[in-house]
């Protein structure tokens, strides 16, 4: 049975709905009233109920000032707006708040039975939707590619990860690292608006990123790891041939960067941006090898006193947001906050070279999920927001609210809470589309209902996931033709198609010309 509580500022019209309104045959229970928002506000906070019944003018506090708190809060209940006040400022602040519904005073009890109905079958849609969101999360972190592919983040990153070194995928990684040296080949894409052929391709262009780098490495390093940290960051972590001198490897690195740098430049038209790290001896010196490449030279202590300024604590803090984990970066902010004396105070200058680091970090993070962090927080300033003589503990409670920002912001929309989620489909997309590949090939192999997975894919990327593949495939498949080694019906077949008819009148479709006339046009 469904709760409900009753904000109103007229006793009467409290004491009516309690007393005269069946609420056991409307299937709810009645919990408890308020007589204005602010009263409401504690009720809500310490009862949780499913559906808030509240007028919108009230002294003390207005009812849309405390459905904007609770918002805020994240409270997931249904609001029901009770008034019989009209006005357009009025109705279009409630629909930002995601208010549910409205029921004009005087209230009948068939009106009331109408609301309740509709508002209660939306709470059973909403918990069954997030219950398949928790199941699919589930089944896509027990699944191997991907258990790999976040405990090699981590071993990047130096950043906890939730997947054991004793798990057999992992020892397997482990025992295959040990012995050898290892050097990183970093990738960076440009954290820049202007750039119109990411804003239209990211997903693409992220993979042949993927494709080329892999190729071209593979020519040279027989063992490597390719890492994606994010869709504009990425590792390749190229492991030592034991009996190699070293020196001779410094040197293929070296021409492997510059050869590469150059493709992507002038080919794939990607202005990425290279880095080396410096040879390691043991694989367990990589995080810190990982946070020297990408260190600004800003980075450097200065002689203010600062918060430490860690590019790992920036790193694992953009990433449990990425994800809205709050829980987990709450975590992160203790054990970071807990490296300081509590006792010390970080001076303005400090923290303002600090806040700007941060901000750069998470802006970059975040951009890449359609969340421009300008538009929630343009600046990190602690001072503006504390004062002067900011604690340890001032500066975790600042920082706890930053997150609470960020991820509870009319930004933070489902396609987000459901990147992961996303990222894992268009990663196996790109891994599989050679193969019979449909939604429920997919569905089937993470076991998740097909249907609530076709709508995160297609909310989240664009397109449906059957569009998506063939999009996919097409690409492979010009590159393939442009590349001149194989013939049409081969490529047909090494994207996917066993009829060369139908082939070709998708691909015509999707690139515009018939296979045959690639090599022609680019003649």
């Amino acid at each position: 049975m469904k709760t409900i509580v009753i904000i109103d500022d007229d006793p009467n019209v409290l004491e009516g709905m309690r007393e005269s309104i069946p609420w056991e045959k409307l299937a709810v229970r009645w919990l408890g009233e308020a007589i204005d928002g602010r009263e409401g506000l504690h009720l809500i906070r310490e009862l949780q109920p499913d559906i808030v019944l509240t007028d919108i003018n009230m002294p003390v506090m207005n009812g849309l000032e405390m459905i904007a708190i609770l918002r805020e809060e994240g409270y997931a209940g249904k609001f029901v707006i009770l008034s019989g006040y009209s006005d357009f400022e009025y109705a279009r602040q409630a629909v930002r708040l995601r208010v549910d519904d409205y029921l004009s005073k005087p209230v009948t009890l068939e009106s009331l039975k109408t609301v309740l109905s509709s508002v209660t079958e939306r709470l059973e849609q909403d918990r069954s939707t997030e219950s398949e969101y928790r199941q699919l999360q589930d089944q896509i972190k027990r699944y191997k590619p991907f258990v790999i592919q976040e405990w090699l983040k981590s071993a990047v990153t130096g950043s906890v990860s939730e997947y054991s070194d004793e798990l057999p995928e992992i020892r397997e990684i482990v025992a295959g690292w040990n012995g050898r040296d290892h050097r990183l080949l970093g990738l960076d894409l440009p954290f820049d608006h202007r750039w119109e052929a990411w804003e239209r391709e990211r997903n693409l262009l992220r993979f042949a990123v993927q494709n080329v780098t892999c190729e071209m490495v593979g020519k040279t390093f027989s063992s490597f790891d390719y890492v994606e940290l994010h869709s504009r960051r990425f590792i390749v972590i190229l492991h030592g041939e034991p009996g190699r001198p070293v020196r001779s490897r410094e040197r293929e690195a070296e021409r492997l960067k510059a050869e590469l740098a150059s493709y992507l430049s002038t080919q794939l038209k990607v202005p990425a941006t290279l880095e080396l790290s410096p040879v390691l001896e043991d694989w367990r010196g990589i995080p810190e090898a990982f946070k020297r490449m990408f260190e600004q030279p800003e980075m450097a202590a200065t002689p203010f006193s600062s918060p430490e300024r860690s590019f790992r604590f920036y790193q694992e803090l953009a990433y449990a947001i990425r994800r809205g984990h709050e829980e987990e970066a709450r975590k992160i902010i203790d054990d970071f906050i807990g490296r300081h004396d509590s006792g010390c105070v970080f001076d303005e200058q400090g923290l303002k070279i600090w806040g700007a680091e941060l901000w750069a970090t998470l802006a970059y993070s975040l951009y890449d999920l359609g969340i421009e962090l300008s538009l929630i927080a343009p600046t990190f300033d602690p001072t503006a927001d504390m004062g002067e003589d900011v604690s340890p503990e001032m500066l975790r409670q600042w920082l706890e609210r930053i997150v609470e920002t960020i991820t509870r912001s009319a930004y933070w929309t489902d396609n987000v809470k459901h990147r992961q989620i996303i990222d894992f489909a268009v990663r196996y997309v790109h891994e599989h589309y050679h193969e019979n590949l449909t939604l429920g090939v997919l569905a089937e192999e993470i076991q998740i209902s097909k249907n609530y997975l076709g709508q995160i894919f297609r909310n989240g990327v664009g397109e449906t996931f059957n569009q998506y593949v063939t999009r996919v495939r097409m690409e492979k498949a010009r590159q393939m033709i442009l590349e001149g080694k194989l013939y049409i019906y081969e490529i047909a077949m090494k994207v996917g198609y066993t009829n060369v008819p139908y082939f070709s009148s998708q691909f015509k479709k999707y690139i515009g010309v018939n296979p045959a006339d690639v090599l022609k046009n680019k003649s």
